[in-house]
């Protein structure tokens, strides 16, 4: 088994919509009822590594998971608070 983490993509993108959404299907981990489209995913993976911290990971070449880092809460209170989210293929 090789496995790579590296900075996102977003030839990413479909991958990641594809792992995003199985959550969104099968748990209550995202609080969101209704899959994503990957244009949609795209503007999320956009926004956010533009600023913050995005990793996949590829096992075998194969994207298995993917994690960011972003603000927890707009407020100034929080403006050192990070917030991490982690996702993999299940």
């Amino acid at each position: 088994m090789n496995a790579t983490v590296r900075p996102v993509n977003l030839q990413d993108v479909p991958a990641i919509t594809d792992i995003y959404n199985e959550y969104i299907l099968h748990s209550t981990a995202t609080f969101e009822t209704e899959p994503l489209a990957v244009p949609a995913m795209r503007e999320r993976v956009s926004a956010i590594s533009s600023a913050f911290p995005y990793l996949v990971c590829e096992v075998d070449g194969v994207l298995a998971g993917y994690c960011y880092a972003h603000p927890w809460q707009e407020r100034a209170a929080y403006r050192h608070t990070w917030e991490v989210s982690v996702y993999l293929s299940i």
